[in-house]
């Protein structure tokens, strides 16, 4: 099943009308998470995970940060391809980050923080990580 598909189900409606609005969202985050874990590596679109590709082999970057990791699909994509160069995400929400540790365990060049955008990146700042 793809994004847009369940996105048209009568589950995600569901999910969608349930009051209040919180709980739809951590109940179709929890979904999300189940169905699209591994599969939505920057939105799922082919065209950006060549272009990182590309950009990883030519370029030749000593580190990567990205903030919002979610729960990591992105950030294990990038691990994978480019396995010799420290990966620094953060994700400040808790269930979010702590799905996203355990997706990521297995790469050993990924930091991953719960922290917020900004002190994440004053930690990197800090910490002579850039």
């Amino acid at each position: 099943m793809n994004y847009e598909k369940f996105k048209n189900s009568k589950t995600y409606q569901f999910l969608k009308s349930i009051t209040p609005l919180r709980k739809a969202k951590i109940s179709t985050g929890k979904i999300f998470q189940i169905i699209f874990s591994s599969k939505m590596a920057l939105h799922s679109d082919k065209i950006l995970q060549k272009m990182f590709v590309l950009l990883i082999r030519e370029v030749k970057p000593t580190s990567i940060i990205e903030t919002g990791t979610y729960i990591g699909a992105t950030t294990g994509f990038m691990a994978k391809h480019s396995q010799n160069i420290p990966i620094y995400t953060c994700e400040i929400d808790k269930i979010n980050y702590l799905v996203a540790k355990k997706n990521l365990k297995k790469y050993k060049n990924v930091n991953c923080l719960r922290e917020s955008s900004p002190k994440f990146l004053n930690y990197l700042l800090d910490n002579n990580l850039l």
